[in-house]
C-alpha cells in the first residue's frame, strides 16, 4: 500500500512509480540543466502547492464495484502553484512539483503572465514557475487538462521579443536581432542572462507517466548563430534600441514561432525591404527640399 505525505496541507503519494510506468526516452540529460527562474519574484509566490480532489464521480468505486451509483461525468479538480517548467511541446509542457511530472495539455488554455495579462506560448521557457488550474485526466494520472496558466516569471518589468538573429558578435557578447515590429535590436548577453537551447526528444508514452516532448539545458553565446529563431526576454531601453536579456530562448521545442521560422524570416525580409525603399525616397526628397530652398521656393 502506498504511503502519504503532507505537504501544504495537501496529502500526497510517496511511493515511486513502477518501472513499467516510465516511459522511454532518448538522449537523456545530464549535463547543464535549466534550473528555475525565480529572479524577482516574492518569496510568498514560491511557496509549492498541489491539490487534486474529486469533483464528480468516485475513484475508489469504480475500482471496487461495489457502489450503488455510477457516473459518466467523472473529473478531479487540479490546482499546482509554483510548479517548475520542464518541457515545451506544440500543445503541451511538462511541470514537476514535488518530485512528481506532469504533462499540461494546453489546447483550451488561458495563458497569462504573473499580472494577468494575456500571454502566449512563445512567451513561455523551460525553469519559469507557473500556476496551473485545471482537471486530470480520466484515465491518466499524469496528464492534466489546463483551463487557466498563470506564468509568474513573467513580470510586468520584463519586455519580450521574438525574431531572427542577424549577427553574434562574441566579442562584445551582443547580437542584433530582427523582429517585425521593432525593427533590429542589439541584445546584450550579460554573466546572469540564462540561454536555454531545446531540442525535440523521441519518447514512447507511458500511461501513467510523464513524457517530455522536448530537452532543455543552459547554453552560451558560442551555441547562437545568424539564422537563428530566438525569444529574447529582458529589459529594453527603446531610445537606444538594446536590450539587457535575462534569458534567450533557442534550439526547437515545438511552438509557434519555430514552427513557422521560414515564413517569419520572409516577412523580416520583406520588412527590411520596405523600409529601405523608405529610407531612398526619404533621401531624394531632402535633397528636393534642399535644391528648392536654393531656388527660392
Amino acid at each position: 500500500m502506498a504511503g502519504f505525505a503532507s505537504a501544504q496541507g495537501v496529502a500526497m503519494p510517496t511511493s515511486e512509480p513502477s518501472a513499467s510506468a516510465s516511459p522511454s526516452i532518448s538522449p537523456i540529460i545530464t549535463a547543464n540543466p535549466v534550473g528555475p527562474f525565480i529572479k524577482n519574484i516574492p518569496e510568498a509566490d514560491l511557496k509549492q502547492s498541489l491539490s487534486i480532489k474529486e469533483i464528480n464521480g468516485s475513484n475508489l468505486c469504480r475500482e471496487s464495484s461495489e457502489c450503488s451509483f455510477t457516473s459518466d461525468g467523472s473529473y478531479s479538480e487540479v490546482l499546482a502553484n509554483s510548479a517548475k517548467i520542464t518541457d515545451i511541446g506544440a500543445n503541451v509542457v511538462g511541470i514537476s512539483i514535488f518530485g512528481y511530472d506532469y504533462s499540461v495539455n494546453i489546447e483550451e488554455a488561458k495563458l497569462v503572465r504573473q499580472y494577468w495579462v494575456e500571454s502566449g506560448l512563445d512567451e513561455f521557457s523551460v525553469g519559469d514557475v507557473i500556476n496551473v488550474f485545471g482537471y486530470l485526466d480520466q484515465t491518466d494520472s499524469h496528464l492534466i487538462h489546463a483551463k487557466t496558466i498563470r506564468n509568474i516569471s513573467l513580470q510586468k518589468r520584463i519586455t519580450l521579443f521574438k525574431g531572427i538573429i542577424g549577427s553574434v558578435n562574441n566579442v562584445m557578447n551582443t547580437f542584433v536581432l530582427q523582429t517585425l515590429s521593432h525593427g533590429d535590436q542589439t541584445v546584450a548577453v550579460t554573466s546572469e542572462t540564462k540561454i536555454v537551447k531545446s531540442e525535440p526528444v523521441f519518447c514512447i508514452q507511458v500511461v501513467g507517466a510523464h513524457c517530455p516532448a522536448t530537452s532543455s539545458v543552459l547554453a552560451t553565446i558560442n551555441d547562437l548563430s545568424a539564422g537563428d529563431a530566438v525569444v529574447v526576454r529582458g529589459i529594453w531601453n527603446e531610445g537606444s534600441k538594446k536590450i539587457t536579456a535575462e534569458s534567450v530562448i533557442t534550439g526547437f521545442d515545438g511552438r509557434p514561432l519555430f514552427n513557422n521560422i521560414n515564413q517569419l524570416q520572409s516577412q523580416i525580409k520583406e520588412r527590411a525591404q520596405v523600409e529601405t525603399v523608405k529610407e531612398s525616397v526619404g533621401i531624394w526628397q531632402k535633397i528636393g527640399n534642399f535644391f528648392d530652398k536654393l531656388r527660392g521656393k
